[in-house]
């Protein structure tokens, strides 16, 4: 008993692993691409908008993959994945230290936009799939706050190697910082669990659940004794529900990330030292990496409608708070934006696919959802960098994304079920 106790919580290694892996791959490609922004730029004397494009490179390239990536973890093996691409993937980055002209960029983004997809949101969702039956959203919440961890420890670690010993060496020191951490945690930690694992849950699982009224248990619990009423929902890809949140997806993706995107450069452009901007990324990072759990949490507790709104209207808030940023209370503001509006980018959709799409439909669902996703964030480098080159500011842009956001937060609250329709299903 005890020994299958401690099989079953090897699951936890499981979340730590791919923790730090979201730290060195999402924190790092992600989170610290803008501090790279006016150094660059201005070292090239190319625009922001040019510069900005190889970010959009980086998502876009993931539109082709995320795709595949099911078919491919099931062919090759999705340990076998990680492993490979947590060496490739650094490798390339380290390339962006000797571009010197910005199709350099162009390359070297496209490729990192593939490779990173194999060691990044998809495969450790779908791992985490395989190791968690409950307290999923705590797990997905843990790992993916590694991403803003990674952003709020390396922005400023990053501006001060920039500031001493230029852009090139500051990439050549994140390069070698991701090849060190990510190699032995895919080569020694992350694994897929054993049969006797999954038994091992499975029977701890139904203790728990026998002593629960099913008819008012969370869908969590009631899954497992009455029918789903997600598995009963047609083929994915004739559920008008799936190309309605797909849409829902893209905009947040554009909105949403508008928030991250643009605070260092904005807060430059305002006045303030390079050392203040990227101290507030720093703050806007940890609070997102904070909020990654506490928002999981928020889904484990309540319901997918609630959770979901509740981190939209956050991003309203923030979105607000830079359009008002000279004010300090926008401060606080951001604070809030950044705390539960931007973790919905990677927490809410895993959550919302295994919520309402069948349990064979999860690694499909989820990776399109995810390219969705990410074709909005494509867009929001660009766009934003087109707007300023335009206008002079970044303000236009956040008050469009605003009213963007507003109408995703109307558009989810149409299309998700809210706890009475919910527990209406599952007792029906």
């Amino acid at each position: 008993m005890v020994k299958a106790q401690e099989k079953n919580n090897y699951r936890w290694a499981i979340v730590i692993g791919s923790f730090f892996i979201m730290v060195m791959v999402n924190g790092v490609i992600y989170n610290v691409f803008a501090i790279f922004t006016i150094p660059v730029t201005n070292s090239l004397n190319i625009s922001r908008q040019s510069f900005s494009l190889a970010q959009t490179l980086i998502f876009a390239a993931t539109l082709l993959v995320n795709p595949f990536i099911s078919t491919l973890i099931d062919r090759v093996g999705l340990i076998r994945l990680l492993r490979i691409f947590s060496i490739v993937t650094p490798i390339i980055y380290l390339g962006f230290s000797v571009a010197s002209e910005i199709w350099h960029f162009y390359i070297i983004a496209t490729l990192i936009g593939v490779t990173h997809c194999f060691i990044s949101l998809v495969p450790l969702s779908i791992l985490l799939n395989r190791w968690f039956t409950r307290n999923i959203g705590l797990a997905l919440g843990i790992t993916y706050m590694g991403s803003g961890v990674g952003g709020m420890i390396l922005n400023p670690v990053a501006n001060l190697i920039i500031e001493n010993y230029g852009w090139r060496t500051a990439y050549i020191f994140l390069g070698i910082v991701m090849l060190i951490v990510g190699v032995p945690i895919c080569y020694f930690v992350l694994r897929n669990p054993k049969p006797t694992e999954i038994s091992a849950r499975a029977c701890s699982y139904d203790s728990e659940i026998s002593e629960i009224d099913l008819a008012k248990a969370e869908p969590e619990y009631t899954d497992i004794k009455l029918e789903d009423p997600a598995n009963s929902s047609p083929p994915l890809l004739q559920d008008k529900r799936f190309w309605l949140l797909a849409a829902i997806f893209a905009f947040n993706g554009i909105a949403g990330f508008t928030i991250i995107n643009f605070i260092t450069p904005h807060y430059r452009d305002l006045g303030f030292s390079s050392y203040y901007a990227a101290n507030i990324m720093s703050m806007a990072m940890g609070l997102m990496a904070i909020g990654k759990v506490a928002l999981g949490a928020i889904y484990d507790r309540t319901n997918i409608r609630f959770a979901t709104l509740l981190a939209v209207f956050a991003s309203i808030v923030g979105l607000v708070a830079l359009y008002f940023s000279r004010y300090t209370w926008s401060i606080a503001a951001l604070a809030f934006g950044t705390f539960l509006g931007s973790p919905a980018g990677t927490v809410s959709q895993p959550l919302i696919t295994r919520k309402m799409f069948r349990a064979d439909d999860f690694a499909r669902a989820n990776s399109l959802f995810v390219c969705f996703s990410n074709a909005g964030v494509a867009l929001c480098p660009f766009f934003g960098s087109a707007i300023f080159d335009n206008t002079g500011s970044y303000l236009p842009v956040f008050a469009i994304m605003a009213i963007v956001m507003a109408v995703v937060y109307l558009m989810f609250y149409i299309v998700l079920p809210g706890k009475k329709q919910i527990d209406e299903e599952f007792i029906n």
